[in-house]
C-alpha cells in the first residue's frame, strides 16, 4: 500500500469519526424536554431534523429513525397529535428501509466506526415505534388502523425472532416480547366479543410478564354486556442514555499484542492502545420510573409495571456486545496493519501515520445513537365501568416534592375503549392525554 493511500484513509478516518452534530442536539433538546420547555424542544428537535432530511426525505440521512422517532414522542406528549402520527408513519418507513442489509455501510464501519451505518432502531425500539404509532392512533379514535399497527408489530417479532434462529451469530439471541402489543390487542378483540383470542393474549401477556401472570385487575372476568373499559397507560421515567467508552479488556488484549510483535522483532505501535470504543447504558439523575396511581370515580389503583424498557435496552445490548466488539477489534487490526506496512517501507513514516492512527482510534467512538424520548418503563391500569360521567384522577408521588394530581371528567358510550396517556417525564413535568371524543373537563393542570 502506498504511503499516500495510508494518509488519504487516515484522513477519511479522522473526518468521519466523533460525535454527530445530531448528537449535540439531542442533548440540547432532551434538556428541554425533561425541564418541560415543549416548545423550545421541538423548535431544537425541528431544525436538528430540517437539516438531516432534506425536503422530508428520510433515505437521505443516517439519523432520520431517531430524530423522527424522539419528535413524534414529544409531540404525542404534548398533544400534537396529528403532527405525531406523521412523524411516527415516517419513521417507520424509515425503519423498514434501513432495517435492510446495506453492504457497503457495513465495510464503513469496520474502516471508520459504527455510526457511518444507518441506524435503523435496536429490535426493540422497531417494536415499540409500531406500539406508539398505535397508541396516537388511538388517541385519534382511529382504532382499525392501531389494531392492525398492533398485529404488525407481534409479526415483526416473531419475523425477528425466526432471523435470530437462523443466523448463526444471533441464535443465542433472546428477543423480549413486547407484552404491551399483546395487551393492547386482547382488550380490543374482547371489546369486540371475540373472547377466545382475547383470553389467548391475555395468557400470553401474563406468561411473559412471569411472577404469577397478568393480575386480576387487568384480565378480570369479561366484563358485562355494554360495559366500557378505560385503560391508563403511564410512560414512566426516561430511558437510559447510550455512551460511548473503551473497553479495558480491549486496552489489556492490545497491549498483550504488542508485546507478543515485539518479540518477534516488530516496533510497537502506540495508536492500537487506545482500546475499543463500545456503547454503555447510563441511567440520569431522578429519570427511573416511580409510582403512579389513578384513580375512576374515588377507585384508586396503582399503575402495573407492564414493560421495563431500561431492562429490555440492557439486555438487548449485552447480548449484542460480543458482535459490537468483534467489529472493533477487525477494525483495530485494519489500522494497525496499516500502520505496519507504512513503516515496513521507511521508520519515519511509520511513526507519522502510527501518530495518526492514535488521533483516528482516539477519535472513533461507539455508535450511541437512540430513540431518547423513550420512558424507563410502561405501566398501565384498567377499569371497568358502566356508561356516562366519571372523573379520572391522576396521581404521582415524587420522592422529594409534594405529591401531584390533576382529575378530569369523561364521558363514556356503551362498550368504548377509552385509552389515557400519562408522560411522566421528569420530576414536576407530566402531560395528561386523554382523546378528545371521550374528554368532557380538563382539571388543574399537572
Amino acid at each position: 500500500m502506498a504511503v499516500k493511500s495510508v494518509i488519504s484513509i487516515i484522513v477519511a478516518i479522522i473526518l468521519f469519526t466523533g460525535c454527530s452534530s445530531q448528537l449535540v442536539r439531542r442533548d440540547e433538546y432532551m434538556a428541554t424536554y425533561k425541564c418541560g420547555s415543549f416548545q423550545k424542544s421541538d423548535e431544537i428537535i425541528t431544525k436538528a431534523i430540517t437539516t438531516s432530511l432534506p425536503e422530508n426525505n428520510y433515505r437521505k440521512s443516517k439519523d432520520s429513525v431517531w430524530l423522527l422517532l424522539d419528535r413524534a414522542t414529544e409531540r404525542f406528549a404534548t398533544g400534537r397529535i396529528e403532527e405525531a402520527i406523521a412523524d411516527y408513519d415516517l419513521a417507520l418507513q424509515a425503519v423498514d428501509f434501513y432495517a435492510q442489509d446495506f453492504s457497503p455501510e457495513k465495510v464503513g464501519q469496520l474502516l471508520l466506526e459504527d455510526g457511518v451505518a444507518a441506524y435503523p432502531g435496536e429490535d426493540f425500539e422497531q417494536i415499540l415505534a409500531r406500539v406508539y404509532f398505535a397508541l396516537a392512533l388511538l388517541q385519534k379514535g382511529d382504532e382499525k388502523n392501531a389494531q392492525a399497527l398492533l398485529r404488525q408489530a407481534e409479526d415483526v417479532q416473531q419475523r425477528k425472532q425466526e432471523n435470530y434462529r437462523n443466523n448463526p451469530l444471533t441464535r443465542h439471541f433472546n428477543l423480549i416480547d413486547n407484552p404491551v402489543a399483546k395487551y393492547l390487542l386482547a382488550c380490543m378483540a374482547e371489546k369486540n366479543g371475540d373472547f377466545s383470542n382475547a383470553d389467548i393474549l391475555y395468557q400470553q401477556t401474563g406468561d411473559l410478564l412471569g411472577c404469577g401472570g397478568l393480575s386480576a385487575e387487568l384480565h378480570p372476568n369479561h366484563p358485562t354486556e355494554h360495559s366500557c373499559t378505560v385503560l391508563i397507560i403511564g410512560h414512566n421515567g426516561n430511558a437510559p442514555n447510550k455512551i460511548s467508552e473503551f473497553s479495558d479488556a480491549s486496552v489489556v488484549s492490545a497491549l498483550a499484542l504488542e508485546l507478543i510483535l515485539h518479540s518477534n522483532h516488530i516496533d510497537p505501535a502506540i495508536s492500537s492502545l487506545t482500546g475499543i470504543p463500545v456503547p454503555a447504558l447510563v441511567q440520569s439523575p431522578v429519570s427511573q420510573s416511580i409510582p403512579l396511581y389513578a384513580s375512576l370515580d374515588g377507585c384508586q389503583k396503582l399503575l402495573y409495571p407492564l414493560y421495563n424498557i431500561r431492562d429490555v435496552a440492557a439486555q438487548q445490548l449485552k447480548e449484542k456486545m460480543p458482535i459490537i466488539v468483534a467489529r472493533g477489534v477487525a477494525r483495530i487490526l485494519t489500522r494497525r496493519t496499516a500502520v505496519a506496512v507504512a513503516a515496513k517501507q521507511h521508520s519515519d513514516v511509520g511513526a507519522i501515520i502510527d501518530i495518526a492512527m492514535l488521533i483516528a482510534n482516539a477519535s472513533t467512538e461507539a455508535d450511541t445513537r437512540s430513540w431518547g424520548t423513550l420512558p424507563s418503563s410502561l405501566d398501565i391500569v384498567r377499569f371497568d365501568v358502566p356508561p356516562g360521567r366519571h372523573v379520572v384522577t391522576v396521581r404521582i408521588n415524587h420522592h422529594f416534592m409534594p405529591p401531584m394530581a390533576s382529575s378530569y371528567e369523561i364521558m363514556l358510550k356503551e362498550e368504548d375503549l377509552c385509552v389515557i396517556n400519562i408522560f411522566n417525564i421528569h420530576p414536576g413535568v407530566c402531560t395528561v392525554q386523554i382523546p378528545k371524543q371521550f374528554l368532557i373537563s380538563r382539571g388543574e393542570s399537572l
